[in-house]
């Protein structure tokens, strides 16, 4: 007992400071007082092991506690609670005094039964030999230790943990090489003590790749490795030394698993202990070192987070059992409920405290092993229900700690809340078996009312409180802050109000009771939460959501409540606000006034000696970035606040400067945002890709092209990422620049140049969909579709709107051919944020029924809009409509394809079920369509053929075309529509077809008295068709009288007269038999110079010679050319025929357009042999010519026959 008394105080002397408390003092002389104990029992390793490897708090030295406060209702006393289970496992081993729990107290008592349950008693010579190996570490350990003391400080010069691992392994080659010495290391000869302790500071020093090397010098001597015949260890010395071994190995495993927890040094990031434990494993097979059940609780503690390694260690540890079966003492014995608690608890994630930044993850390190990430490998939780399934069909049953590992694992997938709640079910079902007790009923409640909060699903959570009530466990102040953050990710419900109710109850306000509907089953709920311990964590969670609600009036009336002292804490202390109350504020305040004022608070607070909340870096940041996002960012109180910041001491961080450069890039204050660029480089403070984002954006802004494409390339240089923002501004300044305006060539350059220096990562549509979008429009423009498609194969990932619109407006704009393609490119494509049917983008749909138009597949164009077409009242705000261009191409297609029927149904779909208004395209598209189904009856009528391929087709196709040209017309004037001369033209030459010429006639003069009424620039409402269908349509009619007179009134408009103009009036004409008028009118077309009979060619010889051309002449005009001809030459001639140069050649053509024969020819034929008697000989060298002899023309001249 001196010697123990002794020890504390000396202890008591270094940790001092430590014991402010004298009853933290108290508890530091019993603990340490029953350490000492257990060292003598030689189960010190096993306590330290659990003391300094539990699930508490880490690194806590075992001569030391910590009075903990009680009055946060549970929270203090659950601190250490998890270590329960590691020192169950203790209890189990099978060492000569047990160790056993009572209430989770630690208790000694002597194992006086064997293994076969008899009563054990020791034999004299047992006794004495157990005294004498006493005495002999007593007096040995003095020597070791300071062995061990020596090279701990030669150890301690070494910096760097590679630096030990390379000093072990030379040292342990150097005691190899060693002859003389019979060990395999210095250490080999160190007691169990000593070489645990040794582990224990390799694990301080981050040594962990230390640890192996050191355990393989620790093989036992060859005298302790005695074997009998059947390969069993003989009791005595050697399975004394294995039982010291497994000490130190389960002591090094723990140490290993310490190397997953984070915020170690760089050179462990990457660090695999999988690898690691396996060889320690190993090294215990050929050691013949028997684990135990802490050995097992060890290694899973090493695959925290990859529950597939922990499924298949589980599979190697059960083979390792079977091979070791004949040797083991307990096989099977080991896997416990402690066991699989671990192995459960191993298939979390890692809860990473500390987030490394992105300026330190580039340090060349990298990051942990993927498949220690859970978002690598998303089965941990199918592992952790496969574990409790495997426990129970093992004979272990399943106890509370079990379920509460299963949900901590669910904890992380709220998305799995239904089984969940079947396992909260099994539990209950379990504690009304009686099989689970009630000491983890807190904690699992907690963790389901986590998961919810999580998931922000705020009426399970309820339902959870409701449940845990029913049960008779009273919710504490951990499950209604559990409650108010689900409340906070809620969404449909009044969250301020909820969160306020919410409060009240937890004050003791019986009428403010929570009110939920469960969506599955219609059921009412409705929880009174009854008066619990309120902290400043709960009351900043109430504020946080009210602020998030947008309700900050409300947000400062809770904070003064808070800081008059209105809350009372468990102890009956007044709650203050904390410096988190004051960010919550900074967060919610959009005035930069309120923001100035709140950290001007912050300030003042220095005077009060109690209390003092000063602002941080944090805090300006926030209240800068309350100056960012304000409906009228303010400079000037930015700059206000970066002052303060330095009066007070405060080191400007990249934060402030981020906000400051944004909001200076919101004002437009371009040299503001380059000096806070240039003092952060001045200070030391490097710039991060905000800041970088924000320079380079008010470059954009100001126009300066080539200083933007040079901050650009700046930050790739970097390593930084552009943001989306930036990146539109920077492509929108490079395409409609004023300042620098590029050819198209150069903006493509520029683009290509943008988008090589963008990383793998960053070509998603999330972040480079404007430089897709505008190169792909590029080449679309010049419909270079091939060009087009390289660039969209560059996109990681899927297709978004935009992207989808430019590559579908490049089939539109390609070959026809590729209408296909287009067509399985929208089906394949989703558009999440499309709320159309096939989540379909409707802009895209419209590209894609453009390029069915133009191949004219209006079928395939119809089945589209068909499927994928939205009305406009059903779309929500915001999201865009089909285009008219598209559905007046699909009008266009139907008309070609001779369809007009169809036509007329899209263009009455476009205002009765899409919502839109047809434009003059829309209408001109149908009258067309209807105009060339006019003329196709009209085809059909002239050749007596009414074959038709689809009888139904032919009732629609007997319609009269011309009548609905006309309704459309007057339906497009009504409208206040101006029809175009495409418009005017189709409607006459409708009723032309129709022979409907008073209609024709009615129509022209209706479009001439309406022009009549505009003002001389105004855009011509006719042309020459229009006059040549009101005079084709007479001329069909038999009305010459009205042609003639509608000829005179052109020869007076704007308007000349063209080759069908005369052709029309010389039909009319010669049908009326007035010869003399439709020669006139030959004649005046000739004088005008419209018409051009003669042509210069050659004849068989190769002579040249001139031809009377009556190629696209009609009947009546080649009569006319041939008796205007003969005419003028016979008047010319004298007696003797003189001028006469040789045959009289007249081109007819071959007759390849005309139904039967020739007709030219024959008309031709028959005015030389009817009015001047001669015949006209058919050129045998070319059938399309005529040739009159130069004697038949003598001889007529001759007889003068033609008078």
């Amino acid at each position: 007992m001196l010697s123990l008394c002794f020890s504390f105080r000396q202890r008591q002397r270094r940790n001092r400071r430590k014991f402010r408390n004298p009853l933290g003092a108290v508890l530091g002389v019993l603990v340490y007082a029953v350490v000492n104990i257990l060292c003598k029992m030689q189960t010190v390793a096993f306590v330290e092991v659990a003391l300094s490897s539990g699930r508490g708090r880490k690194n806590t030295p075992l001569g030391r506690t910590e009075v903990c406060n009680k009055n946060d209702s549970g929270r203090a006393s659950e601190m250490y609670s998890s270590t329960s289970s590691t020192e169950q496992a203790i209890a189990k081993s099978n060492a000569p005094r047990r160790l056993t729990t009572d209430n989770g107290n630690i208790k000694s008592e002597r194992n006086n039964y064997n293994d076969n349950g008899k009563k054990y008693e020791r034999s004299p010579k047992e006794m004495n030999n157990r005294q004498r190996r006493r005495n002999q570490h007593h007096t040995t350990s003095g020597t070791r230790s300071s062995e061990c003391q020596r090279i701990t400080k030669e150890l301690d010069a070494i910096r760097s943990p590679p630096g030990i691992k390379d000093w072990i392994t030379d040292t342990i080659w150097q005691h190899q090489q060693n002859s003389t010495l019979q060990s395999p290391s210095p250490w080999a000869g160190w007691n169990v003590h000593e070489q645990v302790s040794f582990v224990k500071y390799l694990r301080q020093r981050n040594a962990y790749a230390s640890i192996v090397p050191f355990l393989s010098g620790l093989d036992p001597n060859p005298s302790d490795r005695e074997m009998d015949k059947d390969n069993s260890l003989r009791p005595g010395k050697s399975s004394r030394t294995q039982n010291h071994l497994v000490k130190v190995y389960t002591t090094a495993l723990f140490a290993l698993s310490a190397c997953t927890d984070s915020g170690q040094q760089d050179w462990n990031h990457g660090l695999d202990t999988k690898p690691m434990v396996l060889e320690i494993l190993d090294q215990m097979d050929r050691n013949h070192i028997p684990a135990t059940t802490l050995t097992y609780v060890a290694i899973f503690k090493n695959l925290q987070g990859r529950p597939a390694d922990v499924a298949q260690m589980i599979r190697f540890l059960e083979q390792r059992e079977r091979n070791l079966a004949p040797k083991a003492k307990n096989p099977g014995k080991l896997w416990d409920a402690e066991v699989y608690h671990a192995a459960i608890y191993a298939c979390r994630s890692h809860s990473n405290r500390f987030r490394r930044t992105s300026r330190s993850s580039d340090n060349g390190y990298g990051s942990r092993n993927e498949s220690m990430n859970p978002n690598f490998d998303n089965k941990d939780w199918q592992t952790a229900i496969a574990l409790m399934q495997q426990m129970q069909s093992k004979g272990v049953s399943p106890t509370s700690q079990t379920y509460l590992a299963v949900l901590e694992v669910f904890g992380q997938h709220p998305s799995k809340m239904a089984v969940m709640k079947s396992i909260i079910q099994q539990w209950k079902n379990s504690k009304a078996a009686g099989v689970c007790n009630n000491e983890e009923d807190d904690r699992i409640w907690a963790t389901a009312l986590n998961a919810c909060a999580v998931a922000g699903d705020y009426c399970q959570a309820l339902k959870f409180i409701e449940e845990m009530m029913s049960e008779g466990c009273a919710p504490n102040l951990r499950h209604c802050t559990a409650l108010l953050k689900a409340i906070s990710g809620a969404k449909g419900y009044p969250q301020d109000q909820l969160a306020m109710t919410a409060l009240n109850a937890m004050m003791g306000n019986e009428t403010a009771a929570l009110e939920t509907q469960d969506g599955d089953n219609g059921k009412d709920y409705r929880v009174l939460l009854p008066c619990t311990d309120l902290d400043i964590v709960a009351l900043n969670t109430v504020l946080s959501i009210v602020v998030k609600a947008g309700n900050f009036e409300d947000a400062m009336v809770l904070f003064n409540r808070i800081k008059r002292g209105k809350f009372r804490n468990a102890a009956g202390g007044m709650i203050t606000p904390d410096r988190i109350t004051y960010h919550n504020l900074l967060a919610g305040s959009s005035d930069p006034e309120t923001a100035k004022r709140i950290v001007k608070e912050m300030r003042l607070s220095r005077r009060n000696r109690n209390g003092a909340i000063p602002p941080t870096s944090v805090t300006y940041a926030h209240a800068i970035s309350t100056c960012q996002r304000a409906k009228t960012p303010d400079l000037s109180t930015v700059n206000q606040l970066m002052k303060w910041a330095s009066e007070d001491g405060v080191k400007h961080t990249v934060f402030m400067y981020a906000s400051a450069i944004w909001t200076a890039q919101r004002c437009g204050d371009l040299s503001r945002c380059l000096e806070l660029y240039e003092e952060m480089e001045r200070t030391g403070c490097r710039a991060n890709s905000v800041v970088m984002n924000g320079i380079l954006t008010a470059l954009c802004d100001r126009g300066a092209n080539a200083s933007a494409l040079n901050a650009f390339h700046l930050m790739k240089d970097r390593g930084f990422q552009v943001s989306p923002i930036a990146l539109k501004r920077l492509v929108f300044l490079t395409i409609q620049s004023k300042k620098n305006q590029l050819t198209e060539k150069e903006k493509e350059a520029t683009l290509s140049a943008i988008l090589d220096r963008l990383d793998p990562q960053e070509r998603t549509v999330k972040i480079s969909s404007p430089v897709f979008e505008a190169l792909i429009c590029i080449h679309a423009s010049r419909g270079d579709i091939d060009q087009a498609l390289s660039v969209a194969d560059k996109i990681n990932g899927t297709f978004d709107a935009a992207c989808l619109r430019a590559i579908l407006l490049a089939y539109s704009t390609g070959p026809k051919s590729l209408w296909s393609d287009a067509v399985e490119l929208l089906h394949t494509t989703i558009i999440e944020e499309s709320p159309a049917p096939g989540k379909v983008d409707q802009i895209a749909l419209s590209h894609t029924l453009t390029t069915c138009s133009r191949a004219n597949e209006f079928e395939e164009s119809l089945s589209l809009l068909s499927l994928y077409g939205i009305p406009v009242n059903e779309l929500p705000d915001g999201f865009p409509h089909l285009s008219i261009v598209a559905l007046n191409a699909l009008i266009a297609a139907c008309g070609r394809c001779g369809r007009p029927d169809l036509s007329i149904f899209v263009l009455n779909e476009i205002s009765s079920r899409y919502g839109l208004r047809p434009d003059s395209r829309s209408y001109r598209s149908a009258m067309i369509a209807c105009n060339k189904a006019q003329h196709a009856e009209k085809a059909r009528n002239s050749n007596n053929s009414q074959e038709t391929t689809n009888d139904e087709m032919d009732g629609e196709y007997a319609l009269q075309w011309w009548e609905c040209s006309l309704a459309l017309y007057r339906r497009m004037t009504e409208e206040g529509l101006k029809p175009d001369v495409q418009t005017h033209s189709s409607i006459i030459s409708s009723c032309e077809a129709a022979g409907e010429w008073q209609r024709a006639l009615w129509v022209l003069q209706s479009i001439i008295d309406k022009s009549a009424d505009e003002p001389d620039d105004a855009t011509p409402s006719l042309n020459v068709y229009c006059w040549n269908a009101a005079l084709s349509a007479c001329e069909k009619g038999g009305a010459w009288v009205e042609a003639l007179d509608l000829y005179e009134r052109m020869l007076e408009s704007p308007f000349q007269p063209n080759v069908v103009t005369i052709n029309s009036m010389m039909e009319a004409l010669d049908k009326a038999d007035q010869k003399e008028l439709a020669q006139s009118i030959y004649d005046e077309g000739l004088e005008l110079g419209i018409l051009h009979p003669w042509k210069e060619t050659t004849d068989k010889d190769g002579t040249p010679i001139m031809a009377l051309d009556l190629h696209n002449f009609s009947e009546s005009m080649a009569r006319a050319a041939v008796r205007k001809t003969m005419d003028n030459w016979l008047d010319e001639k004298d007696e003797t025929g003189g001028g006469l140069s040789g045959d009289f050649v007249i081109i007819t053509g071959k007759g390849k357009h005309s139904a039967s024969h020739p007709v030219l020819q024959r008309v031709t034929k028959q005015v030389f042999r009817e009015e001047y008697g001669i015949e006209a000989a058919v050129d045998k060298s070319n059938s399309g010519r005529l040739v009159i002899s130069t004697g038949d023309l003598l001889e007529l001249y001759s007889g003068k026959s033609w008078r």
